[in-house]
Formats: structure tokens, sequence, C-alpha cells
């Protein structure tokens, strides 16, 4: 079953933002598909697709550290403030303590 000489058929289409994708197909002259069509993406455009999924995902991790960051900032802020509570607390029970008489310390 001769179906006469195959065509070759390559096409470009450009996508809106300028996205390209690149088919291949080959038909007989009759217009019957020998094979259907097969999506080629060059590597260029494989390469500028993983650059641009590698700096997203760099701008994610970029903005979470800085949130991580703010939040080591806070908790520090918090640990100062409570070694200060903490110091305050213990020099007041030193005076407390000191001006007691010995005896009401045996006692306890």
């Amino acid at each position: 079953m001769n179906n006469g000489p195959l065509l070759f058929i390559f096409a470009i289409k450009v996508r809106p933002g300028g996205k390209r994708t690149y088919n291949f197909s080959c038909r007989t002259a009759t217009n019957n598909f020998v094979f259907a069509l097969i999506p080629y993406i060059p590597k260029e455009c494989i390469m500028e697709e993983r650059l641009v999924e590698l700096e997203t995902k760099t701008a994610f991790l970029e903005k979470t550290l800085e949130e991580l960051n703010e939040v080591v900032v806070n908790q520090q802020q918090q640990i100062d403030m409570l070694t200060k509570n903490l110091d305050r607390v213990q020099e007041q029970l030193l005076l407390i303590t000191s001006s007691l008489p010995d005896e009401a310390l045996m006692r306890e």
C-alpha cells in the first residue's frame, strides 16, 4: 500500500509572551499521518525555563530567610528582656534574704 512520498512538516508557534513551541510531523502525500505531532523544545527553551524556575525558588528562599531572621531577632530581644528581669528578681531576693536575721534563715 503506497501512499506516495512522505512530507515532513516542521512548525514553530510563537505563543503570547514570546514562548515558542516546535512541532514536527510526517505525512503522506494523501495527508495521512505516518506518526503524530511530536513536540520539540530546544535546549535553549528548556534552560530558560529552568533558569526562571531557579530564580523563583531563590526569591522564595530569600523571602523565607528574611522572615526567619526577623523571628530570630525578636526572640533574642525577648531573651534579653527576660534575662534582665531575672537579674532584677535575683537582686531583690538577695536584698530580702540579706536583711533577714540569721535565725529566720535557719528555720527555713
